[in-house]
């Protein structure tokens, strides 16, 4: 670990590119037991390196709305603290940095704030096995999404370089598509190193420029897998199709609703479990209906649902869901490609991959 330290710092000092930065942060924190299942898996806190490649941001239609962020990826280690259990975990992420203005003098251009935002694959070298490892039902592969946010403030700064602390959040998880499936959370406090980070002054506009309130309706489909039962047990297929009316009235956000038909197979066989018969397709069929807050970088989108079943003869599980997911239009046309996550709560359901068209 004070390897992973001493290139964090050294890349911060000599890593430095007319273009490519790179920033170093150094993490002490712990796993969160967020299940009754971890409380026993804890043992100590964690340590933990993270090291960006980044770019700053300044041509793209978003960059003025998000201030010019730098984009790049990330690399993480964690020690978990929990090496019987958990094991470590390393993460490769595309990281997005964005400096936070508000509430600052026009005059004043350095920025003393940065939120980021992560996502990307994760791998833990400890999953739950039967024989070695049946304590920890926390993840059930070794390869899994990440997720990463956090929040940095300032704590002094010379002319070219600040130091920075503040609170990193990752979550690993499969998606459910390989059980036992709990996931982790490390919650880390942050200590860093990167360039400082000028605003550019740009002309006044003389009228403020806001992109034109729009609509459109879209319709798309998705398709995921999981396990049910026990874990390396067979996976079923769900597919997920929904119609979506979107809207538009800011340069970074908007807002949407949609109809969702959902079928998932793995219902038959809970069903037939529970009643004692096996059910006919229609009966597996659920229908839902959501609310969605899309955040605009471009021709992506970060989308978030809150859902509400309509139709569920299973009725197992909660009668809300949530979808988290990206959706990507190639150079602004009007199909798309996008991936993301089902869950009840905490509790995950399925990841899904799909595609879809605007008209």
């Amino acid at each position: 670990m004070k390897t992973i330290a001493l290139v964090c710092f050294c890349f911060c000092i000599t890593g430095i590119h007319a273009q490519w930065q790179i920033h170093g942060q150094l993490q002490r924190g712990f796993i969160a037991p967020h299940h009754d299942l971890m409380d026993p898996l804890i043992q100590s806190h964690s340590l933990a390196g993270s090291v960006q490649l980044v770019k700053r941001v300044e041509k793209r239609s978003y960059s003025r709305a998000y201030c010019n962020p730098y984009q790049g990826i990330d690399f993480s280690f964690i020690r978990t603290g929990s090496p019987d259990y958990l094991g470590n975990q390393m993460t490769l992420s595309f990281w997005n940095k964005f400096p936070v203005y508000k509430g600052r003098k026009p005059s004043d251009l350095k920025t003393r704030k940065f939120f980021s935002l992560g996502f990307g694959i994760g791998y833990t070298s400890k999953t739950w096995d039967l024989n070695s490892n049946y304590q920890s039902p926390v993840l059930g592969s070794h390869l899994n999404a990440a997720l990463s946010l956090a929040f940095e403030q300032q704590l002094f700064a010379t002319e070219k370089k600040q130091i920075v602390m503040g609170l990193r959040i990752t979550h690993l998880s499969n998606g459910a598509f390989q059980l036992p499936n709990l996931g982790t959370n490390h919650i880390a406090i942050s200590l860093g190193m990167q360039n400082q980070h000028i605003k550019k002054q740009v002309e006044p506009e003389i009228v403020i420029a806001i992109l034109p309130a729009f609509h459109h309706w879209n319709f798309s489909i998705s398709n995921g897998w999981k396990e049910i039962m026990e874990p390396y047990g067979p996976k079923y297929p769900i597919w997920l199709a929904s119609i979506g009316y979107d809207i538009r009235n800011k340069k970074k956000h908007g807002w949407g609703f949609s109809l969702e038909g959902i079928y998932n197979r793995s219902l038959m066989v809970l069903m037939e479990n529970r009643d004692g018969e096996i059910p006919n397709a229609s009966r597996v069929m659920q229908l839902g209906g959501g609310l969605h807050f899309i955040q605009y970088f471009g021709n992506t989108q970060v989308r978030i649902e809150q859902g509400v079943y309509l139709r569920d003869h299973w009725r197992e599980t909660t009668p809300v869901y949530q979808r988290v997911f990206l959706r990507h239009a190639p150079k602004n046309r009007n199909y798309f490609v996008q991936i993301g996550l089902k869950t009840h709560f905490a509790k995950a359901d399925h990841g899904e991959i799909g595609f879809g068209y605007r008209f």
